[in-house]
């Protein structure tokens, strides 16, 4: 009896230790459950790095957890998941969450329209600002979501005129002199503006496709998905260790995200389509998100993290972006930006 106990918990043990493939709406559950329960959120993190998924776990229920409570510990994870996830098939059951009716054709027209005039007029109704860009940079060689963290850049980044100003200060922590051109791998611009414009802007020819309903921070938001052809794009890639690097537009798409109640756009999403086949670079894309800042006691809609993650042949990098420190540029103020004419221009594979 004692000899057939031992077996039975064996089998138990390595049951536990090797659990088999779980389902999306197995991990929504166990997210669920966690927080109907107040756990700690390291407590919800910890269990699901447990988890092996069958399925494909999309951005969706990623935001609609974050919107019922999920914490910062297991958002990494959920993220985690839906890295590794990604080449698995989709559920056939998709995990369900409450969402309101699909707006009409003419609301959909209307808040299309709301947000082509915000996008359209957004750089103008920005002031100049000075605010601190952190940006951590990883890199995954296997091209499976196993990120390992490469560095952490300090930017402090200026907006003067409607243009936009890098300077990086630190690496790791430490001060530098090195210009932020300069860094070998991922870096963008167009966070303030640029990315919006050739969306909206109507030589772009953009084509809007109802999506979903998710929760964005807590707030109703409908998502339209978005196709910007070769042709019409304002896209570019480049790639290149030299002055003179290879470029090559592309076409684009995406997806929109509008508040609910306002149709102000805050969140936006592009990813480099119809890239010709012998240029380096074979994935690119952004997330970017929008929230109100203060700069100088009033309130504007600024963008308050992005990610960008670029592809090539051998290898994958991610950069993880947050937005700090809004202030006021001040007219006397007297900013002084490094010029290193004899740094060696570093990689530049995504531009907008």
């Amino acid at each position: 009896m004692r000899y057939a106990l031992s077996l039975a918990m064996l089998a138990f043990l390595a049951l536990a230790a090797d659990p088999p493939p779980a389902t999306v709406n197995h991990v929504v559950a166990l997210v669920r459950a966690g927080l109907a329960a107040n756990r700690d959120d390291k407590q919800i993190a910890k269990a699901l790095s447990k988890v092996k998924l069958a399925e494909k776990l999309e951005t969706y229920p990623v935001e609609e957890l974050e919107s019922a409570g999920a914490g910062p510990k297991t958002l990494q994870e959920l993220n985690h998941l839906r890295d590794i996830s990604d080449l698995l098939p989709l559920p056939d059951d998709p995990p369900k969450f409450t969402s309101p009716p699909m707006p009409t054709q003419e609301e959909i027209v209307a808040a299309i329209h709301h947000a082509r005039v915000y996008a359209l007029s957004y750089t103008a109704r920005l002031p100049d600002f000075l605010c601190n860009e952190t940006v951590e940079r990883f890199e995954d060689a296997s091209g499976k979501g196993n990120w390992d963290r490469k560095d952490v850049l300090g930017v402090k980044l200026s907006y003067l005129d409607h243009a936009e100003d890098y300077r990086l200060t630190t690496i790791n922590g430490h001060p530098t002199t090195q210009s932020f051109q300069s860094m070998r791998g991922a870096w963008s611009q167009g966070e303030f503006g640029s990315l919006m414009l050739g969306i909206f802007d109507l030589k772009s020819h953009t084509r809007f496709t109802w999506d979903h309903w998710t929760h964005l921070r807590k707030r109703a938001t409908q998502v339209y998905s978005y196709r910007v052809q070769t042709t019409d794009s304002h896209y570019k890639l480049s790639f290149g260790m030299g002055p003179i690097p290879d470029e090559v537009v592309v076409g684009e798409e995406g997806l929109v995200y509008l508040d609910g109640e306002t149709n102000d756009i805050v969140r936006l999403t592009d990813r480099a389509a119809d890239i010709p086949v012998d240029f380096p670079v074979r994935q690119a894309m952004r997330v970017l998100d929008y929230a109100s800042q203060d700069v100088g006691g009033k309130q504007y809609v600024l963008p308050l993290r992005a990610e960008v993650r670029m592809g090539t042949g051998y290898i994958h990098t991610k950069n993880e972006v947050t937005f700090s420190g809004f202030r006021k540029f001040q007219g006397e103020s007297t900013i002084t930006f490094d010029t290193d004419v004899d740094d060696k221009a570093g990689k530049d594979p995504i531009k907008h």
